[in-house]
């Protein structure tokens, strides 16, 4: 159990991470084009799939 709470803790901090990510890319990547900034969200998320 104690193994389980410490996944939701991790899974919690990169969803933190994730929305900080995204708040930061529509500050900055109203310019940008929509593809390389969707790129790089991906490989945010990638990581967080491989850990579940």
């Amino acid at each position: 159990m104690e193994e389980m709470s410490a996944q939701a803790e991790e899974l919690a901090a990169t969803a933190e991470q994730l929305r900080e990510l995204v708040a930061r890319f529509r500050l900055d990547g109203e310019g940008s084009q929509p593809s390389s900034r969707s790129g790089r969200v991906s490989a945010a998320v990638v990581p967080l799939r491989r850990a579940s």
